[in-house]
């Protein structure tokens, strides 16, 4: 996020978004306004009103209580004191299906890991569903998660359509049918806030589960609440993904066999389609060559890169100090992901063991617009490791125009 923010200008927006009902948005607009005026009471104020609006009352009588200058709140609150709970809380079991998001594979992972989030905070059971729209399956299992990682739980979407009797879900459209038919669709204007304060049986993340976006709503009895983004991130990783021992075999061989000996700065360069997403990207990528020209000529430079073209640059300009895995990187503006004919399952864990590479190297220097960079940035960041973005880290801000 830049530091130069508006407050004036979040909260007007957090204002219109709020009276939308579109509180995802409002809430991210609210807390940016509160990140540049922490104290500002009428901010608070509707952060209270967000919350009461997704039914986390808790949380809403915090946020009127601190505002509890402003006569609004202090309304506000004696109103919510006033009116019951929402009921009984959910007696029978809860489930979370994270759907496949259908974009890169950090996305997807990403993703994941906030719907854990989910799940943990409603006291729910998590499943994955990989299908159709996951673009990393090897195009012969319904569920292309196991191909990378280790089951999180022992259920499937095949149990939730089993529920007897029909479960019910949210968002509103799902139900056992659609749940067979593994349809997906974008619901615009719902965020992670949404889902928090429902009681259907199965909550279907079917919009993007950003950890950012919860973080700030994980209650004080939950070992994560006030924790950094990045300490969320690598506790959720750190408990769920544990991925697959071949991946893991190959990337232990690759260290041994390439990058043993010296040490090592990995390097993210980022190309093809992101130059549609951030821009300025050559220039951003110069910064971060800069970067790594200061590198000690003795270390050696782990590259990860997506582009054939920066993957031939990066070795022109070092020499024999560049190294990299043998994986399929495209030669034009079209993420190779998005190629047609390709493996998605290979393409994944070449990803995987790229990432795991650079998160065992001496120093890591990226590109904070990037999933790729992103992960690799809080997870060294979170256990204390040398970790340089150029640009600040996507995955520790708002994702709610998602």
């Amino acid at each position: 996020m830049s530091s130069a923010v508006d407050p004036d200008h979040h909260l007007a927006q957090a204002i219109g978004h709020f009276y939308r009902g579109h509180l995802a948005a409002a809430d991210a607009h609210c807390r940016r306004s509160l990140a540049a005026a922490p104290d500002r009471a009428g901010a608070l104020n509707l952060l209270g009103a967000i919350a009461a609006l997704a039914g986390l009352r808790a949380a809403a009588a915090d946020s009127f209580g601190r505002a509890s200058a402003l006569a609004a709140a202090r309304d506000n609150l004696a109103v919510l004191a006033s009116r019951p709970g929402t009921g009984p809380a959910r007696t029978t079991p809860g489930y979370v299906l994270i759907k496949a998001w259908g974009f890169g594979f950090w996305a997807e992972v990403c993703h994941v890991l906030g719907g854990l989030l989910l799940a943990e905070l409603t006291g729910r059971t998590p499943v994955i569903q990989w299908g159709r729209k996951c673009r990393f399956t090897d195009g012969h299992r319904p569920e292309a998660f196991g191909l990378f990682f280790e089951p999180v739980s022992d259920l499937t979407v095949a149990d939730l359509m089993a529920l007897e009797p029909a479960p019910s879900c949210f968002p509103e459209g799902w139900s056992r049918e659609a749940l067979r038919r593994d349809r997906w669709s974008k619901r615009p204007g719902l965020g992670a806030i949404d889902f928090l304060a429902r009681t259907e049986t199965v909550l279907v993340c079917c919009v993007f589960m950003g950890v950012a976006d919860l973080a700030p709503w994980i209650p004080p009895a939950h070992p994560l609440h006030g924790r950094t983004i990045a300490a969320c991130f690598k506790a959720l990783f750190d408990r769920y993904l544990r991925p697959r021992p071949e991946i893991m075999a190959a990337v232990r061989d690759f260290r041994e066999r390439h990058l043993a000996g010296a040490p090592v700065a990995a390097v993210h360069l980022r190309g093809s389609d992101k130059v549609t997403e951030v821009p300025g990207l050559a220039a951003v990528n110069d910064r971060v060559i800069a970067l790594v020209d200061a590198v000690p000529a003795s270390w050696r430079l782990f590259l990860l890169t997506d582009d054939a073209r920066l993957a031939r640059d990066v070795r022109r300009r070092y020499g024999g100090r560049v190294v990299m895995t043998y994986s399929r990187r495209t030669a034009d503006g079209t993420g190779i992901h998005y190629h047609a004919g390709e493996n998605g399952a290979a393409l994944g864990r070449e990803v995987m063991i790229d990432t795991w590479l650079a998160l065992g190297a001496d120093r890591f220097i990226g590109n904070g617009r990037s999933n790729v960079s992103g992960i690799i940035d809080v997870l060294r960041t979170a256990g204390g490791q040398d970790s340089t973005l150029v640009l600040d880290n996507q995955l520790t801000e708002n994702t709610w125009f998602l």
